[in-house]
Order: structure tokens, then sequence, then C-alpha cells
């Protein structure tokens, strides 16, 4: 009742997390590998967009990457910590009224107590929400910058000289896995092009380099697009946990605070302290094991 479901809750955390490494990849790529091709533009037009895309997406590394793969899973091992130091007094507490339904000094702590651990589970789902709001503002303006691009190839397509077949043929050089990535952490890691990639690409357009970086763009924001979108819903499913625990609190405050005396011990006999204190641990070893990662 005091806890989530252990096993639930590790795989919502071990799918957030991963979802946060697949979109560090993705704005690693757009601002490592667009760069590299971007000298060949020249319409300063052209090279503010692609400037734009670059700054956008490093708002990845510089304020959101961290609270998902830390801050979020951190959240567990905090709140463990606090239930963990109310456990003992909340267990002698019902203890207590179970022997003694009447004792009203151990109804008011057993209510201080739990209220005090609803007010930081509501903190924390407020935090969550938070991040939430931002991953949710990040996937819009990849959206935005998706169209810009998009925007751009069309005006390129135009201008260049068989603008639109010398496009296509660089998306199909580009095919689908064009880099690798070795993840250094959730939030570092060293990306490379195919070295083959790159020589077919450089060839294909070798009389309009200019558009390699924008077709570049376009298909790292397509899949950043996609990863955002797990990345929020994963965040989404831990924010629910949190949400549902809050609400399960507040049940078993009110049901205590209202209960007659004659009522009060099968509602203590439900709370199971213990077997909650022992869930949160484990789920704080587990948070903190994807933690160490970073």
């Amino acid at each position: 009742m005091f806890a989530p479901d252990v096993s639930t809750t590790e795989g919502q955390l071990q799918q957030q997390v991963s979802a946060a490494q697949a979109v560090t990849e993705y704005c690693l790529a757009v601002t490592t590998l667009v760069p590299a091709y971007a000298a060949a533009v020249t319409d300063p037009d052209l090279q503010k967009m692609l400037q734009t895309v670059q700054t956008d997406t490093q708002l990845w590394s510089s304020r959101l990457c961290t609270a998902c793969t830390q801050q979020v899973p951190g959240q567990f091992v905090s709140f463990n910590s606090t239930f963990a130091a109310a456990a003992d007094q909340l267990s002698n507490d019902s203890q207590t009224l179970l022997n003694n339904p009447n004792d009203t000094n151990a109804r008011s702590d057993l209510l201080a107590r739990l209220q005090e651990l609803l007010r930081q589970l509501q903190q924390i789902g407020q935090q969550v929400t938070n991040l939430q709001t931002k991953l949710i503002a990040f996937e819009n303006t990849a959206q935005n910058d998706h169209t810009l691009i998009a925007n751009s190839l069309t005006k390129l397509a135009e201008d260049v000289p068989h603008g639109s077949t010398i496009i296509q043929s660089v998306q199909a050089a580009l095919g689908i896995n064009f880099f690798s990535s070795q993840q250094l952490s959730p939030c570092i890691a060293i990306i490379e092009i195919d070295a083959q990639v790159s020589l077919q690409v450089t060839e294909t357009a070798a009389s309009a380099p200019e558009v390699i970086p924008f077709v570049l763009a376009q298909s790292l924001l397509t899949s950043l697009e996609a990863n955002n979108e797990h990345a929020t819903a994963a965040l989404s499913n831990i924010l629910n946990t949190w949400q549902s625990l809050s609400t399960k609190y507040e049940s078993v405050i009110t049901d205590i605070t209202n209960a007659e005396s004659s009522q009060l011990g099968g509602i203590v006999q439900q709370l199971d302290i213990q077997a909650a204190a022992a869930a949160w641990q484990q789920l704080a070893q587990f948070a903190g094991q994807l933690t160490q990662n970073e």
C-alpha cells in the first residue's frame, strides 16, 4: 500500500533511462555530425537555420539529460531514506493502535508522519510534472526544427540545379544506420558517421554539398522526435506511479482520521509498514545503480 510494485517500477525506471540515452545519441549526432558538413552552406538564412537546430538540440545536454537520468531515479533513493527514517515509529504507532485503538497520541503521531510522507510524495510528483513539461517543450521544439529543415530542403530543391534528385540520392545513401555511438554515460556519447556512408554521401552531392547537412539533420531529427516521444511516455509512467502513491496515502489518512475506534484496527492492519520499507529499499538500490552509470 505504501510502496509501488517493485518489478513494475524497476521496469519503468529502466525504460525511462534507456529512452533518455537514445535521445542523447541523436542530440549529440545533430551537434557532432551536422557541423562537419555545414561549411558548404553559404546562404546566411540557411546557415542561421542550421545554427538554430544545433542550439535547440544542445538544450538536452545542458538542461534535461541529467534531470532524466539522475534526478528521476534519485527521487526513489531520496524517498527511501525518508520512509526508512519514519518506518519504525509508524510501526510502533500502528502496533499501539492495534492494542489500544483509543490512544489519541498514537493516532495523531501516525497521521502527522503519514501527512509528512504525503507532502514529500506530492513534492516529488510536482518535480516530475515540471520535468515532463520541459520534455514536452523540447519535443515541440524538435518538431519545429524538423519543419524548419524540411523548408530548407524545399528551398534547396528549388535553388540548386537538379536539387530534388540530389537530395533524394543523399537520403538514399544515408540509409537507416549511418552512425555509431559509444555511450560513455547516459548523457555522454562518442558519435561517428560510417566512413563508407560519408564517402558515398559526399560523392553523391559533389555538385551541391550544401544539401548534405540538411538531409543529415532531417534524418536525425526524425529519429530524435520518436525517441523524445518514448522518453516523455516513460516519464509519464513514473509520474503516474508517484501520483498513485499520493492518492493511496491521502485515502489512508482520510480513513484513519474519520475511523471510529472500532474500525481503526482493521485499517491499521493493512498498512504493512515493514513490507513497504523493504520495497522502498529494493527500489532505491536499483535506482542507485542506474545513477551510478552517469
